[in-house]
């Protein structure tokens, strides 16, 4: 009986003893940081106007992504055809698909972004060298050179000022209207082909309020990006919020405005 009560009086001081105390508070500590190890982002998106005034992006999608919405979208913009292999594809002479390469002035605004503007009467003697230069071409060989002799005879007889030459009697429709459409339709169909594949790497998301302001919750620490995925406009420009996102434990914050908005239209001219 002794014996059973002294073994009776031993468990229960171990039971009570500091070593299961330390084990039980250490249990409990760690059940807190594990629950508390997630983060969440703050946002406040907002541009600045020319007038100076802040508009805030009111009822605007954001999407916290473990990929780049603009590495897809350039990616996607990469399988469509190159200007060059444009005017291959349309049977371009090998002269034409030469100067391409070489006459940046020409492939960024003569040939390809206005041929149909051409004013051949108007331009001044640098532009005629260009005119020139431009005879070895077949498919502008007889443009050019009617030019150069519209050119020639307006500067000795008045009548024949402000007379240009129609491009499009000359040269082959494809070219005639350039690469510039083309190069829309790649890039809207790019951009749509980005936000369907954008979606496999979404984590969360949240719809901004009237002030610009929304939270994502319940964020695994680590990098991301954030995106809106929709074009905003400012005057001619093409921008998209793209904004990459370093998450830790706690509340993180954000704010998309004009300083980290990327330009479409700029990595695009880089492309081509």
């Amino acid at each position: 009986m002794k014996k059973f009560l002294l073994i009776s009086l031993l468990l229960i001081l171990l039971l009570h003893s500091p070593v299961f105390a330390v084990q039980k508070t250490t249990k409990a500590i760690s059940t807190s940081v594990h629950t508390n190890q997630k983060g969440s982002l703050k946002i406040k998106a907002g541009i600045v106007l020319k007038s100076g005034d802040v508009k805030f992006i009111a009822k605007r999608q954001f999407y916290l992504t473990t990929k780049s919405f603009m590495e897809i979208f350039l990616k996607k913009l990469d399988e469509k055809p190159t200007m060059q292999e444009w005017l291959a594809l349309n049977g371009a002479s090998k002269e034409l698909i030469e100067a391409s390469l070489s006459y940046s002035e020409l492939q960024d605004r003569y040939l390809f972004f206005g041929l149909h503007y051409f004013k051949c009467y108007s331009f001044e003697q640098d532009n005629n060298k260009l005119f020139y230069q431009l005879l070895s071409i077949p498919e502008l060989r007889n443009y050019c050179q009617d030019c150069i002799n519209l050119k020639q005879r307006a500067q000795r007889d008045f009548r024949y000022r402000g007379q240009h030459i129609d491009a499009q009697k000359y040269i082959p429709e494809w070219l005639y209207l350039g690469f510039y459409p083309v190069k829309i339709k790649n890039t809207k169909l790019s951009l749509l082909e980005a936000k369907e594949e954008v979606r496999n790497y979404i984590v969360n998301s949240c719809q901004t309020d009237f002030d610009g302001k929304c939270t994502i919750n319940n964020i695994k620490p680590g990098k991301y990006y954030l995106t809106s995925a929709n074009v905003i406009e400012i005057t001619t420009n093409k921008l998209i919020w793209d904004i990459p996102a370093t998450i830790k434990t706690g509340v993180n914050k954000l704010e998309p405005s004009n300083e980290n908005l990327e330009e479409i239209d700029k990595n695009i001219m880089e492309k081509l």
